[in-house]
């Protein structure tokens, strides 16, 4: 009877543990301004135009700096992705910046965008 528990209790110890999530490809995009201080509110948007042969077009996510001047985009595949960061000081002043990040799976991928007036 002790035996079977044990040997039940491993197989479920096992199969929980091998229910692990799947791989994702993560990016971490900090804003500055052109004084190297980080941004807090920035509208951050990853964009992917639909490529012909690729599976993974037409993404778009979108998300505000947080306190570190960061954002963290969570994609199921690997992809290239275009990085624009946009932000409104003072009702008048728009700063802008832009990149490309190559996020690949299982990894994450950082990279930092600096913002300057429009």
């Amino acid at each position: 009877m002790k035996i079977s528990s044990i040997l039940i209790f491993a197989f479920f110890l096992t199969a929980l543990s091998s229910c692990s999530d799947d791989p994702v490809a993560t990016g971490v995009i900090t804003v500055y301004n052109e004084e190297g201080i980080i941004v807090v509110g920035a509208k951050v948007v990853l964009t992917q135009e639909e490529i012909l042969g690729v599976d993974q077009t037409n993404i778009v996510s979108t998300q505000f700096t947080d306190s570190k001047g960061q954002t963290e985009h969570i994609l199921e595949n690997e992809a290239v992705m275009n990085v624009t960061s946009t932000y409104v000081f003072e009702s008048d002043t728009l700063y802008y910046g832009e990149s490309v990040i190559a996020l690949t799976l299982g990894q994450t991928v950082r990279k930092n965008i600096e913002i300057l007036p429009f």
